[in-house]
Formats: structure tokens, C-alpha cells, sequence
């Protein structure tokens, strides 16, 4: 490293990074140390108005060729690096599970954009994608965020670079406040994720770097790391601000480690304005370095890539465990994160961003290659014709509800991947293109049924909605579904934060509309957790308490009659994915049936129970669909998942494939036929 970086500004960067680590890794500990990215923000805007300001004599063209030569030389190619390292790390962790839960937001953070939510998730905010949601790429929202301001600042700065250094700074501060307006009039999602919504960040830092100009005898040197910031001499007019250096660094630590959570519009304001503060007064005065956190700035581009990513691994993998033990793996996950930055920062980073542009290029290319592959790797492995399993074989079975041949391993494999690939489009109302939230499906005969149906539940009701369409749909006049993530109909999980409000809404479809029939379907969370350790009788449990109000208040809505999912034994997937394999490798099917379906006893069998009961009190208002004796192998007295091919009856995120729907069909069929006859 250079003697000519700030160190005093590597300090403040080593701060931000561990605030965030903190706020990932320990959020009730660090409920605020996302302040950190707003700090980063700040920094960028520094460095990117030093790297303009060098180049200010040059001509236009020059100047944003160089501007964008150094910023991505810097960026590109270990962000590149990582994504495929994380790519490459989920597919060999889970086979192809969070692969395929993960391929929108890889590509989305490819090309930076992972700052822009889908039409149907803005409702889901970033804090709650950190806590609900396995995504890997997460974190790629405030790098996308930067880059995309990278479109616009070198523009910007050839405007008014003509200009003294105080009209600039006045041209940038008027920039700053239409920013800083739309961010306070925004909506969350909008001020949080928006480009124009955060500018007044990066024009912070800016605006810094010219005052500092205007103060400074001696103008900034940019050395060869072009992330990292340069010493400036501070003039004496800055003197008396030094004295403040250090409180103001410390009440930015204080706010970014207070363990209760603070107003987020207020502090993420004040935190950008202290980093300015410090940036602008401070110096490479020895009593405020720290050789550890300057280092630790100096890896922060690594740690900030990598830790996320090893965070979302841990968190997949140690479901089940107990808290003791998934303590112990987030200590190792987060030492781990250390390691593998220092190691990455020490090799790849300081080789890449002294290469020439040429290397450059050719390393940039590489890398976006290897990232297409991954992503498509599905795709090439079809036209490859690639073969996982020797090509054992089996005589031709053709498959009526797919009108389909399969005759090797090999077949079944894709098909099931095929599945699994599209698992979310089988969920989407037709009519909608969607799943998520309120939709009305499409009925036979333009409605000129009788009844009003209502469908409620997780992606589990999404997706037996359509059978529900298909042979209930000549009985409607109106058949309206309300379906979100997770949630259980008859308990508020606790999984997922915005559940409560769900439950609320699910109350009040079938209030407000009173239906004929109800469709109540989801898989089970909380319905399986275990009783409370001080109760031994069903009748104090807490949670069967809540569900019986829950259903008591469903029956007193609705006219006609109830159709509940039983609930049903979940498969694991991280071994679901691996039947077709041991099939090939002549294992019985009944012991593959143990490997793939999760322990009963971890939730179903509780879960089982408190349905038992519930149907119970329903009684012959309710009708029961029930996937486990649908699926139940008598001849083991155990579910299977598959069919004698290796054909999967579920998918990795526990729904129908089309093969087990139109096993289940029939039984929706008779339900269906028997409210004709009432």
C-alpha cells in the first residue's frame, strides 16, 4: 500500500465495513450497522470527484474514458470473480435447489441491477429479503446503485468543470438537494433502492473533495489502488475542525453500533453528513490510526463481496441445527469471510488492478463468460447431451399425462430439472402472469355458476389453485385467490415477519366477500413446531389455540363448505435432487424414501396432530385433501415422492410437478363433483 493513502479515511471505511458485518451477522446487536453503506456512499462520491478533478484538463472524451477505465478496473473484475465463485459454491452445496431460487438474482446483479425489484416483490422490502429469503446476491444492491450513478456523475462534472471550484461546489449542492427532496417524498422501496433518491450521498462526498481543494495549498495525488483514497495536506484553515476529528468519528461508530434501533430517515442523513465532516477535517494525524482498521479498510471491497454470500450458506445449511451449534458455524462463517478477503486481497485484487487494459479486458471477458455458463449451465448440458449416469438405461415408459418416453436416467433427470426450472411459473395465475397478493381466475362457462370461491394460503394454495379452477370452476360465479410466501392460514408464522398482517387479510377476504366454499391450503411451520416445554395436554397448547379461533372464525364466514390441505410430509431438499441418481445406482426405493423425506418428527407429526384436531371440530363442513395417503406407499406404509422411473411427485420448494398433479386431480375432482350433488 501506498504511503500515500489516506489512512484516515481507510479507518472510517473499516468501520463502515464492520458495521455492516454486524448489522448482517448480529442484527439484533447491530440493528443499525447498515448505516455503514450509507457511509460507503459518501466515500464514492469523494473518490469519484477526485478522479474527475485529475482529469479535468483533459478533453470530454478523455476524461470519461478514463473515469470509467479506472472505476471498473477497480470493480469488474473481482466482482465478476465472486458472483461466479458463489454460483459455482450453490450449485455444489445443493445440487440445484438454491441454484435455481438464486438464478434471477444472479443475473440481476451481473448487470447491476439488483437495486431495481420486480414488479411483484416491491412490497418486500431489503430488511425484510435479509431476514426471509435466501438470496446470495442480496448485498449486490448498493454496488448496482453505484454503478448506475456512475452513468450519470462524469456527465455531470463536465458541465460544470469549467467553473470555479465554489460555483461547482454550488452546482453540486443544488444536485444534491432535488435528490436529498425526492428521497424524503419517496416511498421506502423507492428512496431506498433509487439511483435519484441516493445522489445527495455521493454529492456529500463530492462536495467534500472540492472544499478540501479550495483549503489545500497542494492538490490530491491519486495513486496506483484507485479505490482507495490519497493524502491531502491539511491547510491551516482546517486546523481547529482537527480537533473534532476524532468526536466526530466516534459518534459515527456510536450511531452505527447502538444496539436499539434508530429512525432510519433521520440517521441515514446524519451519518452521510458526519462521514463529509470527518472526511473534510480529518488528517493522517498519528493518533487516530489504527494499523488494524486501516487494513481492514483496505479489504473492505473483498469482505463487503464475500461475506454475504458465506452468511447465506450458513443460514441454508444449518436449518435443524440447534442454536448452540449454529452459533458456533457463524463465528467460523464470519473468521472465514476474514480469511478468504485478506487471502483474496493479497493475490487477485492487487494483481487485477494493476493490469494494463488489454489483460484487463481479456480478464473481464473471461470471467463474464464463465458467469453465462453457470447460469445457462442447464441449458448446456441439454445440448451436450452430458451424461451423469453412464447412460444406464431402462426399457421405454411412457408417461400418459406427459405423453412422454422416457428410456434412460438421464431423461427422468432432465425432466425433473425441467420442473424444478419452472417451478414459479406453475404458480402464476394465468390471467394475472402472477401469484403473489389478490387475483381472480378465470372461469368455464364466463361464471355462470352459483357459488363464490375463495383460495387462501402460501405458494402451496398457488399451486393447487389451478385444480381447484379446473374442476370446482363450473360450481363459480366468482373464484378470487389471496396467496402469499409462507404464511399459514390458520397461524401467523413467525418465519416471515409480514405474515400477522397476512393473517389479518386472509380474515378479511372471508369476512367481507362471506364465500360459498374456502380453500384454505399451505405447508407447515409453525402448525409443526413442538409444544411448549411446561405442556404436556393439546388443550393449552398455544398455538392449537390460535388455530382453532383462526378456523372458528373462518366457518362463521363462509356458507357452504371448507376444503383443507392436511398437512403433508416435506421433502429435503437437499437430497431430493439426488433420486434419480441413486436409482441409477440400483438403491432401493425404500431407502431412498427415508433420504428424501425430511424426519417426521422435526414438525410433521406435531403439524399432523393439530390438523387431526382442527378437522375434528370442523366437522362435515370441512372436506380434506390430503397429500400423504394420496402419495402414502402401502406396501411401506411411507410416502413416496417419485415414481417407479424417478419422476418427482413434489418439487425442491415442496409443490405439485404436473406428474403429481394429475395424480392428485382426481381427488379434487370427487370433492368438487360431491358440492353438485348438495
Amino acid at each position: 500500500m501506498s504511503s500515500g493513502i489516506r489512512k484516515d479515511v481507510q479507518i472510517i471505511r473499516g468501520f463502515a465495513i464492520l458495521s455492516v458485518l454486524g448489522f448482517h451477522f448480529f442484527p439484533k446487536t447491530f440493528p443499525n450497522g447498515y448505516l455503514g453503506v450509507d457511509q460507503f456512499f459518501v466515500i464514492s462520491g469523494y473518490l469519484m470527484c477526485l478522479l474527475l478533478h485529475k482529469s479535468s484538463e483533459k478533453p470530454w472524451y478523455s476524461l470519461i474514458a478514463h473515469f470509467y477505465f479506472r472505476r471498473l478496473k477497480r470493480i469488474l473484475p473481482l466482482y465478476f470473480l465472486i458472483i461466479f465463485a458463489t454460483l459455482l459454491s450453490i450449485s455444489w452445496i445443493s445440487s440445484d435447489f438454491l441454484f435455481v431460487k438464486n438464478l434471477k438474482s444472479a443475473q440481476k446483479a451481473l448487470f447491476f441491477m439488483s437495486n431495481i425489484p420486480e414488479p411483484e416483490k416491491v412490497e418486500i422490502g431489503y430488511f425484510r429479503k435479509l431476514t426471509e429469503n435466501i438470496d446470495f446476491f442480496t448485498h449486490c444492491w448498493s454496488l448496482s446503485l453505484e454503478v448506475q450513478f456512475y452513468f450519470l456523475v462524469p456527465f455531470l462534472y463536465i458541465l460544470i468543470r469549467n467553473f470555479s471550484l465554489q460555483i461547482q461546489i454550488f452546482g453540486f449542492s443544488v444536485f444534491g438537494i432535488f435528490s436529498l427532496f425526492y428521497f424524503a417524498i419517496s416511498v421506502g422501496s423507492v428512496s431506498f433502492n433509487s439511483v435519484f433518491a441516493r445522489i445527495w450521498q455521493f454529492m456529500a462526498g463530492m462536495i467534500v473533495f472540492l472544499a478540501s481543494e479550495i483549503q489545500n495549498s497542494e492538490n490530491f495525488e491519486i495513486g496506483e489502488t484507485s479505490k482507495f483514497l490519497e493524502d491531502s495536506k491539511i491547510s491551516e484553515n482546517q486546523g481547529y475542525l482537527q480537533n473534532y476529528s476524532n468526536l466526530i468519528l466516534y459518534s459515527t461508530v456510536i450511531i452505527t453500533t447502538y444496539a436499539v434501533e434508530l429512525k432510519a430517515s433521520i440517521f441515514r442523513f446524519l451519518v452521510a453528513i458526519l462521514t463529509s465532516l470527518f472526511i473534510f477535517s480529518s488528517s493522517d494525524s498519528k493518533s487516530i490510526i489504527d494499523r488494524l482498521l486501516i487494513y481492514t479498510g483496505n479489504i473492505s471491497y473483498v469482505l463487503y463481496l464475500i461475506h454475504w454470500p458465506l452468511y447465506s450458506i450458513w443460514k441454508s445449511q444449518t436449518e435443524g441445527f440447534s442454536d448452540f451449534h449454529r452459533d458456533i458455524a457463524l463465528f467460523l462463517t464470519l473468521f472465514l469471510s476474514i480469511i478468504l478477503s485478506i487471502l483474496i486481497h493479497e493475490s487477485f485484487e492487487k494483481w487485477s488492478i494493476r493490469l494494463d487494459w488489454k489483460p484487463l479486458f481479456l480478464l473481464i471477458s473471461l470471467l463474464a463468460v464463465l458467469n453465462v455458463s453457470i447460469l445457462h449451465k442447464n441449458e448446456i448440458s441439454k445440448v451436450l447431451k452430458i451424461d451423469l449416469y453412464s447412460k444406464t438405461s431402462f426399457p421405454p415408459t411412457f408417461i400418459p399425462f406427459l405423453n412422454k418416453t422416457f428410456s434412460s436416467y438421464e431423461d427422468v433427470d432432465v425432466q425433473n430439472r425441467e420442473w424444478n426450472w419452472l417451478d414459479d411459473e406453475y404458480l402464476k395465475n394465468p390471467v394475472t402472469g402472477k401469484w403473489k397478493g389478490l387475483s381472480y381466475r378465470q372461469l368455464p362457462r364466463n361464471g355462470t355458476g352459483k357459488f363464490k370461491f375463495r383460495i387462501i394460503g402460501s405458494s402451496t394454495a398457488a399451486r393447487l389453485s389451478h385444480l381447484i379452477q379446473d374442476e370446482c370452476g363450473f360450481l363459480a360465479s366468482q373464484m378470487i385467490q389471496l396467496t402469499v410466501p409462507t404464511c399459514e392460514p390458520f397461524y401467523p408464522t413467525t418465519e416471515l415477519g409480514s405474515c400477522t398482517e397476512n393473517s389479518h387479510e386472509f380474515q378479511k377476504i372471508v369476512d367481507k366477500e362471506k364465500p360459498d366454499y374456502l380453500i384454505i391450503a399451505s405447508r407447515f411451520y409453525n402448525m409443526g413446531h413442538p409444544l411448549p416445554q411446561n405442556i404436556t395436554d393439546m388443550e393449552y397448547d398455544p398455538i392449537l389455540a390460535i388455530a382453532r379461533n383462526e378456523l372458528q372464525k373462518y366457518m362463521g364466514g363462509v356458507s357452504r363448505k371448507i376444503i383443507i390441505l392436511h398437512a403433508f410430509p416435506r421433502n429435503n431438499y437437499r437430497t431430493f435432487d439426488r433420486i434419480v441418481r441413486w436409482m441409477a445406482q440400483k438403491m432401493a426405493p425404500e431407502i431412498i424414501d427415508k433420504k428424501v423425506i425430511e424426519p417426521l418428527e422435526n414438525g410433521y407429526n406435531m403439524a399432523r396432530q393439530r390438523y387431526e384436531i382442527l378437522l375434528k371440530e370442523c366437522g362435515s363442513k370441512c372436506e380434506i385433501i390430503d397429500y400423504h395417503d394420496i402419495f402414502l406407499n402401502p406396501k411401506t406404509d411411507f410416502v413416496r415422492y417419485f415414481n417407479e422411473i424417478g419422476l418427482h411427485y413434489f418439487t425442491r420448494n415442496h409443490h405439485l410437478t404436473p406428474l403429481a398433479f394429475e395424480i392428485v386431480r382426481p381427488h379434487v375432482r370427487d370433492i368438487c363433483n360431491k358440492f353438485d350433488e348438495i
